[in-house]
């Protein structure tokens, strides 16, 4: 076999849980690593042995051979890449034996993927300080530590898999590879495709090549394999944004693979709960859920759920400490199935002790099970709130500092591809953005600011947001007049637009439990409210007496305020200027105020005095509930620079 060579890099994970090994071995491959898997310890060490890994990533507890034993194998037989121990045994005590093992580096689960990526990145810089930063081949340069290409500063879109094959080829410009030199290198083991897979791959990345105008850079000698044309150069690409999406597709898709998996590991903890709290514990049974348990701990954090791996790891524990209690099915058992021998003397009392401990330990698990559950539930409501955002415009240096921000910040915030606003309107709804960033010179202005109410429409939560060389109050009334947000100067630090709409996102209670306070409604109106708050499952608190609206304030908090336009003793507009006073604190909450008789004239003086919008009829219930989550997305979006709105308010 060829000897392996640093063409691109070449990972081993050694781990036993299917749904960790997997969601981490796709998301390395999607930052352009080779990764073969191991699914115990021998398996790893006869993998080492057959091939050259610039990294090992190992799990402590492996069938076969553990992983501290792996390391030392390892490192007697010579190996001097960086090993990477990643397990749930956080002690001191564990660390100090990982490290003295040989292990370069210890990750304690719940970890996500972006730690762990961040760890191995760091490994790496270690272990590659003297190697050249750049690739070089005429105007083709590739960047290894940011993963980019560029032709004569032009960016070429490779996949993972032609970005590897692009890198073997740039770090050795003068060798000639094969087609089984190139599978060797860029596939894992057990994952070898045909020698028709790399004659695509190569076609792919001429292609590319060809469309910044580096042709001919690859050249095919006939009979023996592909080298680079002496003389020439060429590239490939991840753009800034597209890295992270991609690493979040990869998790999406994994976790598709194996929430299976983990609600099955979450019902059997529910069981052995339930079985504890009937006084059953068997040790079988617990020893099973002892095993889900830890495997919850290492596959949660990697979807992000860290919460979800410090709950199992409670549960763990708790489990762990009933080891005195279980029943062992090769004792006699007393009539009740407590355990202990019917005819002991000590019955009564252990087993009253064994039943108290049994029903406080329930109690806990239940808390700890339950909480659990909603934790995993709750990652589709996560990554559903996630913010897709989409910077439109020419400004490289800036939108590398755009995609650096979110990178450190922007924990719910996705970078997209920019695409021409003219096909926004025909791609599904997932696929829309919920925040555009847009030069204010870009050409495409005009079409962006054409399909902005549409777009508002079918995304009604959007942010759009000016980017100038220099803010202009002056600009303020055609900022309102063609529906911006607000707009951001080119030379104003970054990170604080991206905490903010971090902090937006996280803020949001949008789909959760809103608080409504209804203020002198009709009864038609006030039913109407009533029905949907019981739909929503929201919070309403409805007042009547105006002299208590103030106390009703100050212990609801609400999200929102309901009002007659007619509410008595002071008419609408005033109640809605008074509710806008220092008075009632000062907040800006949404003032939605029930006009069905309204004069043209009340109506104007209603938005006067600070209503946010006015209802002239009565909806249905569902329809309420869509309005007035709009307006609330829309107040939130308003405060979110400072308390700036620029977008004039719209009357439904």
């Amino acid at each position: 076999m060829i000897p392996f060579l640093r063409s691109c890099v070449r990972f081993l994970l050694v781990e036993d849980d299917p749904a960790i090994s997997h969601t981490l071995g796709a998301a390395l491959a999607e930052q352009f690593y080779v990764v073969d898997v191991a699914e115990d310890g021998q398996e790893g060490l006869d993998y080492t042995r057959s091939f050259t890994y610039d990294l090992i990533i190992l799990d402590v507890t492996l069938p076969r051979l553990d992983g501290l034993s792996l390391c030392r194998h390892l490192r007697r037989e010579k190996y001097t890449g960086p090993i990477l121990l990643l397990t749930a045994k956080g002690e001191t005590e564990d660390k100090v034996k990982g490290l003295d093992a040989g292990a370069d580096d210890y990750v304690v689960k719940p970890c996500t993927v972006q730690e762990l990526m961040a760890r191995v990145r760091a490994l790496l810089r270690r272990q590659r300080s003297t190697d050249a930063p750049v690739l070089e081949w005429g105007p083709l340069r590739l960047d290894p530590s940011a993963g980019q290409v560029t032709y004569s500063n032009r960016p070429i879109n490779l996949s993972p898999k032609e970005y590897s094959l692009l890198e073997l080829f740039l770090r050795h410009p003068r060798r000639l590879f094969s087609r089984n030199a190139i599978l060797e290198h860029l596939w894992s083991v057990g994952d070898f495709p045909g020698e028709e897979t790399v004659k695509a791959h190569i076609k792919g990345v001429r292609r590319k090549l060809a469309l910044v105008g580096a042709r001919d850079l690859i050249e095919t000698v006939y009979g023996m394999g592909y080298r680079l044309r002496p003389g020439s150069a060429q590239v490939p690409e991840p753009q800034d944004g597209d890295v992270s999406l991609r690493l979040r597709s990869a998790l999406d898709r994994a976790w598709e693979r194996f929430e299976g998996m983990i609600y099955e590991r979450l019902e059997s903890l529910e069981r052995v709960t339930a079985g504890i709290g009937a006084d059953r514990l068997c040790e079988a049974d617990r020893l099973r859920a002892l095993e889900d348990a830890h495997k919850l701990i290492g596959s949660l954090g990697p979807f992000g759920l860290v919460r979800g791996s410090q709950l199992a790891r409670a549960i763990e524990e708790q489990l762990q400490q009933l080891q005195p209690y279980a029943q062992d099915p090769h004792s006699p058992l007393d009539p009740n199935g407590f355990g202990f021998a019917a005819n002991s003397t000590a019955t009564s009392s252990t087993a009253t002790n064994r039943h108290s401990i049994l029903q406080l330990a329930h109690q806990t698990l239940i808390s700890l099970v339950g909480d659990l559950r909603r934790e995993i539930q709750s990652r589709q409501q996560i990554e559903h709130n996630r913010l897709r955002l989409v910077y439109l415009g020419n400004n490289s240096r800036w939108s590398q500092a755009l995609a650096a921000a979110i990178a450190q910040e922007g924990a719910l915030i996705d970078l997209a591809l920019p695409s021409s606003p003219t096909t926004w309107l025909t791609q599904p709804a997932t696929a829309l953005p919920s925040v555009v960033i847009m030069d204010w010179s870009d050409p495409e202005r005009a079409d962006f600011l054409a399909v902005l109410p549409s777009l508002r429409q079918r995304q009604p939560s959007l942010i759009a947001i000016a980017l100038m060389e220099q803010s202009d109050p002056n600009d303020l009334l055609q900022f309102a007049n063609e529906g911006w947000d607000t707009d951001w100067a080119v030379d104003r630090p970054i990170t604080p637009l991206i905490q903010a709409l971090s902090q937006y996102q996280t803020e949001q209670r949008i789909g959760g439990n809103l608080r409504i306070l209804a203020i002198g409604l009709s009864s038609n109106a006030n039913n109407l409210v009533r029905r949907c708050c019981q739909q929503q499952q929201w919070t309403l608190a409805a007042v009547s007496q105006p002299q208590r609206v103030s106390a009703s304030m100050a212990a609801s908090r609400p999200d929102l305020i309901l009002l007659a336009a007619d509410s008595s003793p002071w008419g609408g507009a005033l109640w809605t200027r008074a509710l806008r006073s220092e008075g009632f604190g000062g907040r800006r909450i949404p003032v939605i105020i029930f006009a069905s008789e309204a004069s043209p004239q009340t109506l104007d003086q209603l938005y006067q005095a600070g209503a946010t919008a006015c209802i002239l009829e009565l909806p249905s219930a569902e329809e309420l509930a869509d309005s007035l989550r709009h307006q609330l997305t829309r107040a939130s979006r308003s405060e979110l620079f400072n308390g700036r709105a620029t977008k004039p308010i719209s009357k439904y």
